[in-house]
């Protein structure tokens, strides 16, 4: 279905479209400025201008290293001006809030729109594998749901997570330390690739979430499902110079269990100063595997806040700091009452100077983490980190190299590089190459677990670190963007959670994991015709010369994701059909038990709410096919749900 999507959308792609270009105040062409419009993205050129299919009209956002984000309508003349950042930052670790960082400039990347972006217990979480190659959701443990995400076959904890350069990722298991909500969110940028060279923990890639600035307009939603779940949200500015979002969500777990969840993002900017603040809370109803009902509740509650600060002469300075806890009760099969927290402070210094024949810049860091709790313990770790970055161009061709070393107490250093080539050739194709070196080290969950029965950890884990080499190329032609990337990666003591012959999962060290696959993607945007697509391939096999399981695939890997998202707008109204499905994923590493394969089938209807300006309203239906499947182990999917949901936004 993949390839015949891309084969007619291909026939479809003799449509020329008008030049979009980007300049700077005094007219001169921007080249490397990365522009997202309807799912696709692109990189301007020397002269400054984008490839179609964008064009005057087009809704779009348009980011550059050095310059403020730019967001909106693209103008008739199809000349978009960037203003300089008012805060010289550096690249390694953002302290703007107003730009992607360099590990999500290259073609390996996706664009998530704010409707996409997966939400704990609200249905859809699965959109996602459409939108995006390379990636694999898992949502399960009830109505406050585990939304685990993989990419290139990585797990959940090898991935970067940050909101507008502040890191969210958890030292306790190496996963988002707060809570995701819709609506919070105006934006998720998907990075794969090695990318602990500009983040820590990103062994298998970066996920940046883009709060929505104080010039977008103020947006509301409320929703609800045929399971009993219901969600509202709200996102407003604030003076021109701040921005309020709020969301609150009752969800319904896929066996009935019920939660309660809320959030809210505030963030600042004037001049030279921007700041923000993040306050997440979610309780509810566990949902145990099949094998071993429980009776048992979870609460989780964060806040974190961060602020930057340009401080002249190329210095800019940044400071942020976390607070979470998580606690956890169970009256069957055995009582349990458990708490945890955790947090972390850092602050850093970026160096971005002016006037040299190439962009450099150079960022030192350090970041104080720790975690206690009932069953866990207290334990804690600084880390201290320089990196630096430089890129310059050369006609068509940008190349950019980065580097960054880290030490830690009581552990040794660690190190990331990445060296990337990205070449336009013409107006249609763009065409990159990548090599990277990315370390991650355990989380205090691997290291420090009590043994319980369940899972227990590892106090004798050592860190990760892979060698990843990917080329991606990227086609675009009228209405059609298409997409492949190609990756090889070794990882050398890839730490992985495993079941053991008792059935309790511990962490353990693999001396050399293989993986490697393809991704493809395609997007097309006609008049007529919205589509979507992705599809990936990817191996990943234990190939350690003195394991047993040599050659076998590492458990709950599929070998292969696929989906594609299809939607024809007619006189205002866009009906959608979806599907996906995900192949068979091995339980054991013996790969003699496995998870069979499954497809869900989706549809959608969205259309304006008469007579109210801004108001749509949208209908969907996920899994309509009441497909009976597992997420992991025990952990049943969500069956067949249908929601509606209103939202308003106000008009320029």
């Amino acid at each position: 279905m993949f390839i015949l999507f891309i084969i007619a959308a291909i026939t479809a792609a003799g449509v020329s479209t008008p030049a979009v270009r980007v300049l700077d105040p005094s007219g001169a062409p921007i080249a490397g400025a990365v522009l997202s419009s309807g799912g696709i993205v692109s990189m301007s050129g020397p002269d400054g201008s984008f490839p179609p299919p964008t064009k005057p009209g087009d809704e779009g956002e348009v980011s550059a290293m050095g310059y403020e984000r730019w967001a909106g309508i693209v103008p008739l003349d199809g000349v978009i001006v960037l203003s300089p950042e008012a805060i010289p930052s550096g690249v390694l670790i953002p302290v703007t809030a107003k730009r992607p960082t360099a590990a999500s400039q290259g073609l390996a990347v996706s664009e998530i729109e704010a409707a996409g972006i997966p939400s704990p217990g609200i249905p859809g979480a699965h959109k996602i594998e459409i939108l995006s190659p390379g990636v694999v959701v898992r949502e399960y443990g009830g109505a406050v749901s585990v939304l685990s995400m993989s990419i290139r076959g990585s797990d959940p904890s090898q991935i970067g997570w940050n909101i507008d350069g502040h890191r969210i990722r958890s030292s306790m298991d190496g996963t988002p330390a707060v809570c995701l909500f819709q609506g919070l969110f105006s934006s998720m940028r998907l990075a794969r690739g090695g990318g602990s060279a500009f983040s820590d923990g990103g062994l298998a890639g970066t996920i940046e979430l883009a709060a929505a600035g104080p010039d977008d307009p103020m947006r509301t939603f409320a929703g609800g499902d045929s399971k009993g779940g219901a969600w509202a949200g709200a996102s407003t500015p604030l003076g021109g110079l701040a921005r309020l979002s709020c969301t609150f969500s009752s969800p319904t777990g896929p066996s009935g269990g019920r939660g309660r969840s809320g959030g809210a993002l505030f963030s600042f900017s004037k001049g030279a100063f921007s700041s923000g603040t993040l306050v997440t809370s979610s309780s509810g109803d566990v949902e145990g595997p099949d094998w071993s009902p429980s009776e048992a509740s979870i609460s989780r509650s964060s806040i974190d806040s961060w602020i930057a600060l340009g401080m002249g002469g190329g210095f800019s300075t940044e400071g942020s700091i976390h607070a979470g806890s998580m606690g956890y009760t169970s009256v069957s099969p055995s009582p349990i009452r458990d708490r945890h927290s955790e947090g972390a402070a850092d602050a850093s210094v970026t160096f971005s100077p002016s006037g040299l024949p190439l962009s450099v810049g150079a960022t030192a860091d350090v970041r104080t983490e720790w975690v206690g709790g009932t069953a866990l313990g207290s334990h804690a770790r600084t880390l201290s980190s320089i990196g630096v970055l430089a890129s310059d161009e050369a006609g068509p061709l940008l190349l950019s190299a980065a580097a960054r070393v880290e030490a830690a107490t009581e552990e040794g250093p660690g190190s990331g590089l990445r060296l990337s080539a990205l070449l336009r050739a013409g107006e249609c194709l763009m065409v990159e190459a990548a090599l990277s070196e990315s370390f991650r080290r355990p989380t205090f969950n691997e290291l420090y677990w009590p043994s319980d029965p369940f899972a227990e950890g590892n106090p004798d884990l050592k860190p990760e670190s892979s060698t990843e080499a990917d080329v991606s190329a990227r086609f675009s032609r009228g209405p059609l963007s298409a997409g492949i990337s190609l990756f090889r990666a070794v990882s050398d003591d890839l730490i992985i959670w495993a079941p053991s012959a008792g059935g309790i999962w511990r962490p353990g060290n693999i001396s050399e994991v293989l993986r490697f696959g393809a991704e493809l993607d395609g997007t097309l945007q006609a008049s007529f015709l919205r589509a979507r697509g992705s599809m990936s391939l990817q191996r990943i096999v234990d190939a350690s010369d003195e394991s047993t399981n040599e050659g076998k695939m590492l458990p709950y890997r599929p070998g292969i994701t696929a989906g594609i998202l299809v939607e024809a707008p007619i006189l205002g109204v866009v009906p959608g059909i979806s599907f996906s499905m995900t192949g068979d994923r091995w339980m054991n590493a013996a790969n003699t038990i496995a998870l069979p394969a499954y497809s869900l089938l989706g549809a959608s209807l969205s259309a304006p709410v008469p007579g109210i300006a801004g108001l749509s309203i949208e209908l969907a239906g996920t899994n309509i096919l009441d497909t009976r499947y597992e997420e992991t182990n025990g952990y049943q999917g969500r069956r067949r749900t249908f929601s509606a949901e209103l939202r308003w936004e106000a008009l320029p």
